[in-house]
């Protein structure tokens, strides 16, 4: 397990990504590819305004199509306030103050992400946190399959 200290609150991430829940997993690679691909800011949507007009006087009308649909997306995230990698990280956090976070619905990331910002975690800690969950967890990832060996070739054909 990793610790943070953040304020008066003591944040347990979660050792290995390899610990994470099937769900919680799948719940932190979604937000790590709506962050990647579609983003929340208003750079993002300049880029996605920007690319759909290089697309379009390409006469590339197909991924212009594409385009639109994520800026759409990303116009959506940004005045809905979405974080995608605090979410992400959220999903890491397994207890605060040694009670469990459980609650990975949309909405209970978002209380955990509001109890992080509660303890005045900055965005530059965040961020430091942030890259050492990626050196420390996110390498280490590997197929496992649900009894928690790892996934081979021959398991995924059998």
């Amino acid at each position: 397990m990793i610790t943070i200290q953040a304020g008066n609150k003591t944040f347990e991430l979660f050792g290995s990504i390899k610990e994470l829940p099937i769900i919680r997993h799948k719940r932190m690679q979604h937000f790590l590819l709506q962050e990647s691909g579609i983003g929340a800011t208003v750079a993002d949507f300049d880029n996605h305004l920007s690319k759909t007009v290089s697309l379009l006087q390409s006469q590339n009308y197909d991924e212009a199509t594409n385009e639109l649909t994520n800026l759409r997306y990303s116009f959506f995230s940004t005045l809905s306030e979405l974080d995608f990698r605090s979410m992400a990280f959220a999903c890491f956090i397994n207890k605060i103050d040694d009670q469990p976070c459980d609650d990975i619905s949309s909405e209970g990331l978002a209380n955990t992400v509001k109890v992080m910002s509660d303890t005045s975690l900055t965005v530059e800690e965040l961020e430091s946190h942030w890259e050492v969950v990626k050196k420390k967890l996110i390498p280490n990832s590997e197929p496992i399959s649900p009894d928690g060996s790892e996934m081979t070739l021959s398991t995924l054909t059998t």
